[in-house]
């Protein structure tokens, strides 16, 4: 099988697991609590990028403006997350005033390269935010007692932090990889950001699972 083909398959089961991820959450019910909601949310969104991105692209629409939102998405739903989980005020406001940098930097690259590049330099921004908001989330686990409704949040944490690795080749740099012509190196980095997915939405199976034993 070459990388195309690998590329286009990967490509399917992923969305598919996207599928897989929200069915398995309604049926248990996760949205009936807050944090399990947020996750639910940011699996949806992402859901609907990536299943945008993949009628745009079978459209020949160019699709790098979606990679905007997904950064924005990561802004949000750590943000959320990190509203929920702590209620120190200090804390509070110095991720929200990091936020509104991240936030920020994503306005000023839209609106200096447009629409048609891959929002890389977000993506960036976005790659050290989830490791920034995961680290102090996973402090705050530390530091609580640990039970297994608390299991379930380290494994949403473990899995936004892979999904957001492995896909920050394609994200991050698929614009410089275009541009010098490596598109054999492209193909490479997108299936590992789409093994990254499988694997991220299989860990939120898992949790969703969980949720509904404890």
């Amino acid at each position: 099988m070459d990388l195309i083909n690998t590329y286009l398959y990967l490509n399917y089961i992923a969305i598919f697991s996207y599928l897989l991820c929200l069915l398995v959450g309604i049926f248990n019910l996760v949205f009936k609590d807050v944090f399990f909601l947020i996750v639910f949310a940011f699996v949806l969104s992402c859901t609907l990028n990536e299943s945008l991105s993949f009628l745009l692209s079978e459209l020949h629409i160019r699709t790098h403006f979606l990679n905007y939102f997904l950064s924005l998405n990561y802004f949000v739903i750590l943000l959320l997350i990190v509203r929920k989980s702590t209620s120190n005020k200090k804390e509070l406001n110095y991720v929200f005033l990091i936020f509104i940098i991240c936030v920020a930097l994503l306005i000023c690259e839209f609106v200096s390269f447009g629409k048609d590049k891959m929002g890389g330099i977000s993506a960036v921004v976005a790659f050290f935010w989830v490791i920034f908001i995961i680290g102090y989330l996973m402090k705050q686990l530390i530091l609580k007692e640990y039970d297994n409704y608390q299991n379930n949040h380290f494994w949403v944490y473990i899995s936004i932090l892979i999904v957001r690795l492995l896909t920050i080749g394609e994200k991050g740099f698929g614009d410089m990889l275009i541009e010098s012509n490596l598109i054999n190196t492209l193909l490479v980095v997108a299936i590992i950001g789409y093994l990254g997915i499988i694997i991220s939405n299989i860990i939120f199976i898992y949790t969703f699972f969980l949720y509904s034993k404890k």
